[in-house]
């Protein structure tokens, strides 16, 4: 770990009267108070870097230059002894990692202001719960995905806006794990990696996202979230996903069990996803399908690539999700998997629409899940449609819509009506995990069609 940044970021008056910004070690000039003298730090670190390894070169690497490259003290990453750890529990088990609860001792680095100055100083957060999540068949790490992760972590720095700000590893796919646009700014990244000495498995050290995942959520409090609050949460979500888009990258395995959330400190929802590209055991090196089989579009299920296209298609079937307060197809019955997915390919299956869903709302939820991936809606225009359900709720814009109004008016006192309930999980939890999907029998279903 990086044992300690001894420089600070000096405010003083320039030759014209206004502020500047100096490093108060080397006295470089520093663009803002907020970022790291990258002199400094730099030195700072490739000392560190004498003091630990991973005992595997390329994570050694791929840790070093995250560190060379960071401008602010959230953009890099640390080598974290197991040790650091304390109060483990084990929360949740997936396809392809395992989660814990766990205290850090030392914490991450802060960027904090001294009292009655604008000097800003480099210091640890201290003890501080954080997600341990224990990546399985991650003993050997391959040489290409970590040049992907210096890719991405390279995107990540020169897109400084508040909503990117942290990634995540796995085998063949190394990716963003983004944030977007809260409500209040969270410090939510990845801190750093570790590995457990008893598996030799690469743990990643990620904030504790307290409440678990958008699904437990939905299932407990089906009625909890207001049709306001649902379209609010939704465009929060859809945001992330034009954010993934925009950048040239696809999330690929996009579900309810991928959205986290948490209170924040007005009790407010605070969803975000995670797990970009987290769709494969960590030693995998075939392409295979991987994902959870509700959520995957019909050309996927046929063995085509993800695209930008079949996260809108997920993004519908979460859509469902929110109005019914169920995963998706949690009645469907039948054990034999192919044959759900043949009904999902050949019989278009979809969720059923739940009684009292605003018709505007059935509406773009049934054209992100069309079965032909040109024909669905992209990020851009979910957003905007979500965004104008918002405004044509609001009575003091001139967007307002009568129409729409009344449909989200008469949905809102059918959830009032249902009420809490305690939902029953009675449902296929393996179906609901991210596992290696076969599509070998993509032929056989084409042949059935006649």
């Amino acid at each position: 770990m990086i044992p300690t940044i001894d420089f600070r970021i000096v405010a003083e008056e320039d030759d014209n009267g206004e502020q500047a910004y100096r490093c108060s070690k080397c006295k470089a000039d520093m663009n803002t108070r907020y970022y790291l003298c990258k002199r400094c730090f730099q030195e700072i670190a490739d000392n560190a870097s004498t003091t630990w390894t991973s005992e595997k070169p390329n994570i050694d690497e791929f840790i070093l230059n995250s560190q060379r490259d960071a401008d602010q003290v959230h953009q890099f990453i640390e080598w974290i002894p197991f040790d650091s750890f304390t109060n483990i529990e084990f929360v949740a088990e997936g396809g392809f990692a395992k989660v814990y609860k766990a205290s850090w001792k030392q914490g991450c680095w802060e960027c904090l202001t001294e009292d009655d100055t604008s000097t800003r100083y480099f210091k640890r957060r201290g003890s501080m719960e954080v997600a341990l999540k224990e990546q399985k068949n991650s003993v050997t790490l391959s040489v290409e995905y970590l040049k992907e992760a210096s890719m991405k972590l390279l995107f990540l720095n020169e897109n400084r806006q508040p909503y990117v700000l942290l990634i995540s590893i796995t085998s063949k796919q190394v990716a963003a794990y983004l944030k977007c646009e809260y409500r209040f700014l969270r410090d939510n990244r990845l801190y750093g990696l570790s590995v457990n000495p008893e598996t030799s498995q690469i743990i990643l050290v990620m904030r504790y996202m307290s409440g678990g995942d958008l699904r437990q959520l939905l299932i407990k409090n089906p009625a909890e979230l207001t049709w306001s609050e649902r379209i609010e949460q939704l465009s929060t979500l859809m945001r992330d996903l034009q954010t993934i888009h925009k950048a040239g990258f696809i999330h690929k395995d996009f579900h309810s069990g991928n959205v986290l959330w948490t209170h924040d400190n007005y009790q407010n929802y605070e969803l975000c996803i995670s797990d970009l590209g987290l769709s494969g055991p960590a030693n995998d090196k075939d392409d295979k399908v991987t994902g959870v089989v509700p959520y995957m579009a019909p050309e996927i299920l046929q063995g085509q690539p993800k695209s930008t296209a079949s996260d809108i298609y997920a993004f519908g079937i979460v859509m469902w999700e929110f109005s019914s307060g169920q995963p998706a197809f949690f009645d469907f019955r039948d054990d034999d998997i192919s044959l759900f997915k043949q009904r999902i390919i050949k019989d278009k299956l979809r969720p059923v629409p739940v009684d009292g869903t605003p018709d505007c709302y059935v509406n773009l939820m049934e054209h992100c899940w069309r079965p032909e991936p040109e024909k669905r809606p992209t990020a851009e225009e979910v957003l905007y449609t979500l965004l104008a359900f918002i405004e044509m709720n609001d009575k003091t814009l001139l967007t307002f819509n009568d129409t729409v109004f009344d449909q989200f008016e008469s949905a809102e006192e059918s959830r009032l009506l249902k009420g809490s309930s305690d939902s029953n999980e009675r449902f296929h939890h393996d179906r609901y995990t991210s596992g290696i999907i076969d599509t070998d029998y993509a032929a056989t279903v084409e042949d059935v069609g006649g």
